[in-house]
């Protein structure tokens, strides 16, 4: 039985959307023709999510997916798109959203047309506006969750989205719920975090604000203790509107919110957030706006379901088929709710293909809550899924090659896409994940789940593969030597996020991109030898740091060109880059 859902019922599409893509596509047809400047597109097309690629002629697009909500017609619609109008490469991002990638200039217009037609909406996907809102990709289901916060990300897009000053802010402005004190979703380190508290009986939130990660990364300041969950719309206008009049338009590099507070000091960062509640509380009372108006709550799970009896339901299953037992081992876990699950479903480096995501629309659209979730480590789940349904799922999942079997740290890891196509990547961060994934597989180490570490891995300094918040975070650069760029990494180690416990990676040794596997494989056995330590903050704190130091230092020689060439080439690649070069 299918479960059908609309993508009305998420969001309305920003005002103004079709004069915005009608704009796009009159810009690109004149600048296809040289009669305006690649600045003057930039300014138009990055706002709307809309990127260009190393790949001269070719384009990125960014969709938003409200806390990772993505709906079967939706996928199907964004599938479609991607086969017609690009070459099929499809992408997940850390922020919930989706991409589809190598888009050329003349079919801008019409893909953005025809997203738009299907409910779905890239405005906001980049440059100096407010970007998707994340969530816990769990929420509604995780058994430590305060309360689900699927409704508030939604009613709090939905505001946003309607806003112009969303769109025309200092730099990126970025959102973010979080169930628990856990703070899955990084509250503590966004422009402005939620995280689900209950007071008196009452649902509510703490407030955190001017935090983000990027070339300089802080950590979020409470402003509030405890909001009603009926202010969080309200909170959100006031933080934003202090952006607005406050972050630096001057200074790129100085216009994120955070820089008001390293400017102006906490205390009077402050006072603007306290002036611009009683402004916009003012203005929403004088238009009976003060109630955030929240989904039906029967669109998402509910908080009980139906109680199943597993051993009942068991004795219903077929025989199980090849791999299934390992599979589920590795990729259901159970939820609140007693007798349902959570299918999680890996993405290498977060890309599928169009075929494979119009073959999960389907399942999805059979299974479970009727609702895919991006995550934010650029994997998918299903979630309110009886035991019945499981082996079912699987043999789907087989069949368009989505039912990946656990790797040593696909689930723990991220990686930007890099120097692959972005412009400003330095490294090739995704073929270094493959790289270290093909390292720990021959390799005897297989503890990333049991111990919780997490290895992301960013191509450049800005931190679309959240390195600052990372257990093992590498941050991509470039050395010179021999008359050649050669590939580094900066590890960073200890980031962590949790209320009241978020903290960010520290480090500045520097290790050749060629060496980073052997050096991971060399400090988790360290880690994995150091059992008195019952994780690896534990070991971080006693030891761990020296240790790394220690193995770094062994692997930061460069030999010279003529004795290994390839060692001077990134991994993915099979040409040095010579000094000089604009590449990265």
């Amino acid at each position: 039985m299918e479960i059908q859902r609309d993508a009305s019922d998420l969001y309305r599409l920003p005002c103004g959307l079709r004069d915005d893509i009608k704009q796009v596509g009159q810009l690109a047809e004149r600048y296809q023709k040289g009669k305006v400047s690649r600045e003057e597109f930039h300014h138009v097309r990055a706002a709307m999510g809309i990127y260009e690629q190393r790949q001269d002629g070719l384009y990125m697009m960014r969709i938003r997916l409200p806390g990772g909500v993505f709906l079967p017609d939706q996928m199907r619609l964004v599938a479609d798109v991607a086969r017609r109008r690009g070459d099929g490469a499809l992408h997940f991002t850390t922020r919930q959203d989706v991409q589809i990638h190598n888009i050329p200039l003349v079919h801008l217009h019409t893909a953005l047309v025809e997203l738009a037609r299907g409910g779905m909406s890239t405005k906001g996907g980049g440059g100096n506006t407010v970007r998707n809102v994340t969530a816990c990709p769990s929420a509604g289901t995780c058994p430590y969750e305060t309360f689900d916060v699927t409704s508030h990300v939604l009613a709090v897009t939905d505001q946003l989205l309607a806003a112009p000053s969303s769109f025309k802010l200092p730099r990126k402005f970025k959102v973010a719920f979080s169930c628990c004190p856990n703070d899955c979703s990084g509250a503590t380190v966004s422009d402005v975090g939620f995280i689900a508290k209950v007071k008196d009986g009452e649902r509510g939130f703490s407030v955190y604000a001017a935090g983000g990660l990027g070339s300089s990364s802080r950590v979020g300041h409470r402003i509030e203790e405890f909001i009603p969950e009926s202010r969080v719309h309200i909170v959100t206008e006031a933080v934003k509107r202090v952006f607005d009049r406050y972050g630096n338009r001057e200074n790129r590099r100085k216009a994120r919110l955070r820089y008001v507070v390293i400017e102006h000091g906490i205390e009077r960062f402050l006072e603007f957030y306290r002036e611009s509640l009683a402004e916009v509380t003012a203005e929403y009372e004088e238009q009976g706006a003060t109630e955030l108006h929240l989904l039906d709550p029967d669109f998402t799970l509910p908080a009980v379901l139906p109680t199943v009896d597993d051993n009942d339901r068991q004795s219903e299953v077929k025989p199980l088929p090849s791999n299934f037992d390992r599979w589920k081992r590795h990729n259901v876990r159970g939820q609140k709710q007693q007798g349902f699950y959570t299918v999680a479903i890996p993405l290498p480096l977060g890309d599928i293909e169009p075929d494979a995501l119009t073959a999960l629309a389907a399942t999805v659209s059979r299974y479970g809550e009727g609702i895919l979730r991006a995550t934010l480590s650029q994997d998918v789940s299903l979630r309110g899924v009886t035991v019945e349904q499981l082996t079912e799922i699987y043999k789907e999942l087989v069949e368009f090659h989505l039912a990946n079997i656990y790797q040593p740290v696909r689930s723990s890891a991220i990686a930007c896409t890099g120097a692959s196509t972005c412009r400003l990547g330095i490294c090739q961060s995704q073929a270094l994940l493959t790289a270290i994934n093909i390292a720990l597989a021959a390799s005897d180490l297989d503890l990333w789940e049991a111990n919780n570490v997490k290895l992301y891995i960013n191509g450049c300094p800005n931190s679309c593969g959240r390195h600052p918040i990372a257990s093992i975070g590498l941050m991509g650069c470039a050395r010179r030597a021999s008359g050649y760029l050669v590939p580094h990494y900066t590890v960073q180690l200890g980031g962590r996020l949790g209320e009241g416990r978020t903290r960010l990676a520290e480090g500045k040794q520097k290790i050749p991109a060629r060496n980073v596997p052997s050096f991971i494989v060399e400090y988790l056995h360290a880690f994995r030898q150091s059992d008195q330590y019952p994780d690896f903050d534990a070991f971080l704190e006693a030891s761990g740091r020296d240790t790394a130091h220690a193995i770094i230092e062994k692997y930061q020689t460069i030999p010279d060109y003529s004795d290994d060439p390839d060692f001077y080439c990134d991994w993915g690649t099979t040409e040095p880059v010579p000094v000089g070069s604009n590449a990265g």
